[in-house]
C-alpha cells in the first residue's frame, strides 16, 4: 500500500497538483461507529464480548478512500477499487 500510494503520488506531483505531505495509514475497516458513542477500549471491548455475528458472504474486498474536506462534517468515501473473491476479474 504504501509502495502503491508513492507512485500515485508521485504521479499527480508529476502533473502539477499539489499535495499534503501525509502520512498513510492503511487499514481495514470492518465496522464503523460514532465518535463520542463509547469513552473506551474498554467499554467497546466490554459490549462486545458476547457478540458473535451473523454468518454473511462477502463477495468482494473494496479499497476504499475518504476526503474530509478539512472541517467539521461527515468523511466522504469512494471505492477506488474492488476485487472480487471468487479469482474473477476485477470490477
Amino acid at each position: 500500500m504504501h509502495a502503491l500510494a508513492a507512485d500515485a503520488r508521485a504521479v499527480v506531483r508529476s502533473c502539477g497538483v499539489a499535495l499534503e505531505d501525509r502520512p498513510l495509514r492503511p487499514h481495514p475497516t470492518l465496522a464503523r461507529g460514532r465518535r463520542g458513542d463509547l469513552s473506551s477500549v474498554a467499554e467497546i471491548a466490554a459490549v462486545f464480548a458476547g457478540f458473535t455475528g451473523l454468518p454473511w458472504p462477502a463477495e468482494r474486498l473494496h479499497l476504499v478512500g475518504g476526503t474530509s474536506g478539512g472541517g467539521p462534517g461527515p468523511v466522504r468515501y469512494r471505492d477506488i477499487e474492488a476485487w472480487p473473491f471468487d479469482g474473477g476479474d476485477r470490477t
